[in-house]
């Protein structure tokens, strides 16, 4: 697991917080993100490298798509941030 300050920058962009909010109801390939988000797909799967690297996320391959959720394997820290994103409004909302 990466250090607290990496998470946390990780976090720090309006659009990967969007993105881990989607993710904690639901897992989402690529495609799926960007049409709710309304970006593109570069534009998500340069976010999507972010979470992963960090280790915030995990993806499964299923023929040409993978589809993200968040990392099972999270200590304490990770999950107590998933459920203070998923407590925020803000991380909803478009164009934040």
């Amino acid at each position: 697991m990466t250090n607290a300050a990496e998470l946390f920058r990780a976090l720090g962009d309006p659009t990967r917080l969007r993105i881990v909010k989607l993710l904690l109801h639901r897992e989402l390939a690529v495609g799926e993100l960007a049409q709710a988000l309304g970006v593109p797909q570069y534009n998500v799967s340069r976010h999507l490298a972010v979470l992963k690297r960090v280790g915030l996320l995990s993806g499964r391959r299923v023929g040409a798509c993978v589809y993200y959720q968040p990392n099972p394997d999270l200590g304490d820290l990770g999950r107590y941030l998933f459920m203070a994103v998923d407590a925020t409004a803000e991380a909803g909302q478009q164009g934040r």
